[in-house]
């Protein structure tokens, strides 16, 4: 399963979850899951959004 600490999600992403259940712009909103819509409307992966104090996951490039 995939998942996202809220404080990872994009501003436009974290105002979309905000507004709640349904689809907002570029996004779908079901509870504590968030999906980007394709070009026809349909969720594409959901995403469990966590909230909690944890820090923004970033993506860890190799070699460093």
């Amino acid at each position: 399963m995939k998942f996202a600490f809220y404080s990872s999600l994009k501003p436009s992403a974290k105002k979309a979850f905000d507004k709640g259940n349904g689809k907002h712009g570029k996004y779908a909103v079901d509870d504590k899951y968030i999906a980007v819509l394709d070009s026809h409307g349909r969720a594409q992966d959901w995403i469990l959004v966590v909230k909690s104090k944890g820090k923004a996951i970033k993506e860890k490039i190799k070699g460093e």
